[in-house]
């Protein structure tokens, strides 16, 4: 058989690709600083008087790809470059604005709050992770303990309990950059929280906007307005809108100027948020492209289960020389266009490939049908292939393949199905605090930030007089665990519990509740009491093995941490009457780090080093950011990096370790 000079090209290509290393360097990059004395704002101490600051950037930079990242400024993505054309993917502005958190270039993950994180002032610890592929991730957590203070609930303050694992990740030999960001709950309790992200193009005319859907809707959800796909940037434009009902991945910008897609993928399922901000053409400006784990700024947010964690998983792929994308995956990104009569289909790859085959069918009038299979030849993210093909007067369905790998199957022109309006009303409902829960159940969702919305200290009020007045035992529960989440040793959260177990003895949500609150007070010889009739929660099975490392007594510690681990999420809900389970966060699992943490303790105490380092190993393999587990490991060199200029991650790490180590509930974080 004979072999073209293509498929040895590409064979070429692709053994190179996979014996390359992605770079990674760390160096030092001055900013000037812009004073913004207009901001309310409060101003960032080490930038406070400064004309320019120094901080150190990681670099990472494969063949095609290069990204810088500041660790020291919450781990922002200030700049992705595509190589082999020299294009910027984003807008660029090095510059460091004091008092205005997003104003950097490029894009940032916006949390705790949803549109404009925190102030500047939050420093990430990091640690490179090198994998044998040549791949890397770059791993980096950032805790909000400090921020936890009544202002931060306010306006231009943000508070959370959570913490935030923010993770870029480059391959050898391919285009794709992941940027993915992890919230994890360390509570014994569910928790609520809204996670986007954000990216920054510069505001040129006629740059053309990606967005898959049928309609969208603005800030507040006023209406449901049908989506034009041929959206592009022009003058006397100004719009903020959200996709509704997205059923595809894919979204993003095409830049006519430099015939480059920069696209974003996420996973429409466990993240429909998609939105963007088109302002008009302005010299030096920007649009906005956004993506989150909801889909509306202003509804209520999801629910995380006790010891649970989310991942928001984000891939950016550049893709030059096809005109405007019309699909796009983690694999390849293509356009479908109708030319003289026939379907012009245009590929670029991610990554190099040695054959790149395409296949298509379409239903054609009098026929059952019609279909063929092209030559296969080699794709790269620097090599466009093209086929022409089918009849342009009806749908196609195209494949693409790779060997035996499906990479694309799917028929253009797109479905973006019916416009979503059972969704919409969905949607206005979680808006207007009008769904099953109400009220309560969006500040719960929502938790402790909040703009204009209500949030868990504004429904603080509502929940004490629910404690003095209501009857109904799940009425009872759920105000006493929103207002257990603000306030310490409240008696109105005691008097409820006790109005609860007084008719249900048993219930073990009101027996947890009660068993943290007693701790909280200094009573945990009172609190263990209610620990058996709660051992069907995560949170109560926790207590239990808390209550056990106390009494030293580590083998019964392992027995209950081994039980919760093998609860689902739904297991910290009260049923499927429960109406908080249908806000649970798709794709959210119990991780149970920090039960975790404490079995490694517990095994570590029985003798069981091995067991205990293995459970640390799986940890960091998931989390590689996680302090906490690497100082059990004894890895110093990943902690350096981690800690040195991230003081508040070091000083809750240590906490953490020395209330588990103590077999002590540290409560709950309350500003």
């Amino acid at each position: 058989m004979k072999t073209s000079l293509w498929s040895v090209l590409g064979l070429l290509l692709f053994a190179t690709a996979c014996t390359a290393q992605v770079q990674v360097r760390v160096e030092p990059r001055t900013y000037p600083v812009t004073q913004n004395t207009r901001s309310n704002w409060p101003p960032v101490p080490k930038l406070l008087g400064k004309d320019k600051y120094t901080t150190q950037a990681v670099i990472l930079e494969n063949e095609y790809l290069r990204a810088v990242v500041l660790p020291e400024f919450a781990g922002r993505l200030v700049e992705v470059k595509y190589k082999p054309k020299d294009l910027d993917l984003f807008w660029r502005n090095d510059k460091l604005l004091d008092r205005g958190p997003g104003r950097m270039g490029g894009g940032h993950w916006s949390f705790p709050f949803w549109e404009h994180c925190r102030h500047f002032d939050e420093t990430c610890g990091y640690t490179v992770v090198r994998h044998a592929s040549g791949g890397v991730t770059l791993a980096m957590d950032i805790r909000f303990d400090e921020f936890l203070k009544p202002e931060e609930t306010r306006r231009y303050g943000r508070a959370t309990n959570l913490r935030l694992v923010q993770m870029v990740g480059m391959e050898p030999g391919s285009a794709a950059l992941t940027w993915s960001a992890r919230v994890e709950n360390p509570l014994p309790i569910r928790h609520g929280f809204k996670l986007w992200w954000l990216l920054r193009q510069d505001a040129k005319d006629g740059i053309g906007v990606i967005m898959p859907a049928a309609a969208v809707t603005g800030h507040g959800a006023p209406k449901l307005i049908p989506w034009d796909l041929n959206t592009t940037i022009r003058t006397g434009q100004q719009d903020s809108l959200f996709a509704v009902g997205i059923q595809h991945d894919f979204a993003g910008w095409y830049l006519p100027e430099s015939d480059m897609n920069v696209l974003r993928l996420q996973d429409h399922r466990t993240a429909p948020g998609a939105k963007q901000v088109l302002y008009q053409p302005n010299p030096g400006g920007y649009i906005e492209m956004w993506g989150g784990n909801h889909e509306l700024f202003e509804e209520c947010g999801r629910m995380l289960p006790a010891f649970g964690s989310y991942e928001n998983r984000l891939t950016i792929l550049p893709a030059v020389g096809i005109g405007k994308a019309d699909y796009a995956n983690e694999h390849i990104a293509v356009s479908c266009r109708k030319h003289e009569g026939h379907w012009q289909i245009t590929a670029v790859s991610a990554r190099p490939l040695a054959a790149l085959g395409l296949g298509f069918q379409q239903a054609l009038p009098g026929a059952m049908g019609s279909g063929g299979a092209s030559a296969r030849q080699p794709a790269a993210p620097d090599k466009v292939v093209s086929w022409t093909v089918g009849s342009a007067d009806h749908p196609i369905r195209i494949t693409l393949r790779e060997g035996k790998d499906v990479l694309i199957d799917q028929t253009f022109p797109l479905d973006l199905g019916p416009l979503p309006e059972a969704q919409f009303q969905a949607l206005q409902s979680r808006v207007t605090k009008t769904m099953p829960g109400g009220t309560g159940l969006y500040a719960e969702a929502t938790d402790l930030v909040a703009e204009h919305g209500t949030n868990l200290p504004k429904a603080a009020g509502m929940n004490r007089e629910l404690l003095a007045t209501a009857s109904d035992p799940q009425t009872l529960l759920d105000a006493a665990r929103q207002l257990m989440r603000v306030t310490g040793n409240s008696p109105e959260v005691l008097a409820g519990l006790e109005k609860v177990l007084k008719h249900r003895p048993d219930d073990p949500h009101a027996n947890l509740y009660r068993a943290m609150w007693l701790t909280e007070a200094g009573k945990g010889e009172d609190a263990w009491r209610h620990l058996t009739k709660c051992e069907a929660l995560p949170g109560g099975r926790y207590l239990a093995a808390l209550s056990a490392v106390a009494k030293k007594d580590y083998a019964a510690a392992e027995k209950h941490l081994d039980a919760l681990l093998k609860m689902r999420p739904e297991a910290t809900f009260r049923g499927k009457d429960d109406p908080g389970l249908a806000l649970l966060q798709n794709g959210a699992c119990i991780s149970s780090t920090r039960p975790r943490l404490l079995l490694a303790i517990a095994l570590t105490a029985q003798g069981k080093k091995d067991a205990a380092d293995a459970t640390l190993r799986k940890l960091v393999d998931e989390d590689p950011a996680l302090i906490e587990a690497w100082m059990l490991l004894g890895d110093a060199q990943r902690l350096r990096t981690l800690t040195e200029n991230n003081s508040s991650g070091k000083t809750a790490a240590e906490r953490v370790l020395a209330n588990l180590r103590a077999g002590q509930w540290a409560g709950i974080g309350r500003p």
